[in-house]
């Protein structure tokens, strides 16, 4: 072995006057240090990155049509989806990889639990936080329902769509075979000749002053929407925001607005129809239409005859915009007789159905590509805590402004709106066994036992008022419907 003949400096001082210039090495020391093996750096599984949300087709996301399972049906029908109406089995030709779940009636309310069935994987799929994709036992995050709402043969509740929705992006087609022609069609090509400009919007907000829910409803929603957008400097100088506070919104005026602009993004807050002294024909045929600042219904005919969607995301924040169900899940919150009562008892009576506006929009020559609204009404609590007066739709915003306008399909955009569930039923589910334990018990004061039950009660209310409200906004046309780019 050669001697190391290496002298070596160091930056190192520790007192005692002026430092050594150099010191001579170990040499054997030395050499074994040299020949030793070199640090190596730790490793460690390396799983693979997750899928992009945003990528339906990519299996490990997953897109399904979900159908409803009939009497009758060939093994090859429940396993391909050739049952469905032909613009069904159309988009199922070109989006291969689609998965067919159907529908099975059974649910057990008690367990919270509804099995999906996907007969070509031979797998069932449960709610209970399946996991994402579309092999056997998993479930798509996108998820096309096409079916009328309903317990009956050949419908799929509403029900269904709302626990969807706590978890998936959800959207759902309720139209005749022409209209499910119209809007198939546009959906495979992208509405590549919507007429609708992606930098403009129209932002229609009705306010009829005083306590009326419709000024809360314009300050925590359209206003905040109108100032983001309004903001931005690419959307800015296409905005339409009629503002009923500051000027007659009419439903002349939003009808002029909608086919002069020929906007992208529709955004609309006010009651909605439900005039029930004519019958329940005339409601039906009315229902959940934008009432203007006349109290007059959106006069739906002009409307279709103005401008049938074109490409457009439409925004309705109004009672039964989307629909009607029965029961009311509501209704038990008013007393029998009130007016509250009355109009949720008839709406009730008409059964479930998707609203006329947007089975018109959606199934028209130029179809809308989503509409946003609400199934029965929605509630004051909703937008603003009853306790701090805080407004709550801060979620919606995001999703409409920061999410709607990236490269984001609607269901994935409206996932803000509904990842507000978890919170709720997670407080509730707090609230309910502090109730249960008699927590709220006042140490024998009896006033304040009174107090303390009453606030726990109202909390419990407040839950899950806020929680079914949300869970009953939904969408209806196709989860991946997408504006195009700026």
């Amino acid at each position: 072995m050669m001697p190391l003949d290496v002298q070596l400096q160091i930056n190192a001082y520790s007192g005692g006057g002026a430092p050594p210039e150099h010191e001579s090495l170990d040499a054997d020391a030395a050499l074994r240090w040299a020949l030793g093996k070199p640090m190596q750096k730790e490793t460690f599984a390396r799983p693979p990155a997750d899928a992009d949300p945003t990528h339906w087709w990519d299996p490990r996301v997953g897109y399904g049509v979900l159908l409803p399972e009939t009497d009758g049906l060939t093994d090859e029908q429940l396993k391909t989806g050739s049952d469905a109406p032909e613009p069904i089995v159309e988009l199922l030709r070109k989006r291969p990889g689609t998965a067919v779940l159907r529908y099975r009636p059974q649910f057990d309310a008690a367990r919270r639990t509804m099995l999906l069935r996907n007969y070509a994987t031979q797998s069932e799929t449960s709610l209970d936080r399946p996991p994402v994709g579309v092999g056997p036992n998993q479930m798509p995050s996108y998820l096309l329902i096409v079916a009328p709402p309903g317990d009956g043969p050949g419908s799929i509740p509403w029900d269904a769509q709302y626990l969807l929705n706590a978890e998936r992006r959800v959207g759902r087609l309720d139209l005749d075979e022409q209209g499910l022609g119209n809007y198939i069609s546009h959906l495979l090509e992208g509405w590549s000749d919507a007429g609708s400009d992606v930098k403009r919007s129209v932002i229609g907000a009705v306010d009829h002053g005083g306590t009326d829910i419709t000024k809360l409803m314009r300050r925590a929603i359209a206003k905040c929407v109108a100032e983001k957008f309004e903001g931005d400097e690419d959307l800015k100088d296409g905005v339409t925001y009629i503002d009923g506070s500051r000027q007659r919104l009419r439903g002349s005026d939003l009808i002029q607005a909608l086919s002069s602009q020929r906007p992208a993004f529709v955004l609309t807050t006010s009651h909605g129809n439900t005039e029930h002294d004519d019958g329940p024909e005339q409601l039906a045929a009315g229902l959940g239409l934008p009432i203007d600042q006349s109290f007059e219904a959106l006069d739906l005919e002009a409307l279709v005859d103005a401008w049938k969607g074109d490409g457009a995301i439409w925004v309705c924040h109004a009672c039964c915009s989307a629909g009607s169900d029965t029961p009311s899940i509501f209704a038990p919150l008013f007393p029998s007789g009130s007016d509250f009562r009355n109009t949720l008892d008839a709406i009730a009576e008409l059964g479930a159905m998707t609203s006329p506006l947007p089975k018109r929009l959606l199934g028209s020559s130029k179809p809308l590509r989503a509409f946003v609204g609400q199934v029965e009404p929605t509630f004051s609590w909703t937008l603003r805590n009853p306790y701090c007066k805080a407004h709550l739709t801060d979620p919606l915003l995001r999703a409409l402004y920061n999410r709607l306008y990236q490269p984001e399909g609607i269901g994935l955009a409206m996932r803000p709106w509904y990842s507000g569930l978890a919170t709720l039923y997670t407080a509730w589910d707090q609230a309910m066994r502090r109730f249960d334990a008699g927590e709220d018990d006042a140490g024998g004061d009896t006033a304040g036992q009174d107090t303390a039950a009453q606030d726990t009660e109202k909390l419990l209310l407040y839950l899950r008022l806020a929680s079914r409200d949300i869970q009953s906004t939904v969408i209806l046309g196709d989860p991946t419907a997408i504006l195009p780019s700026l």
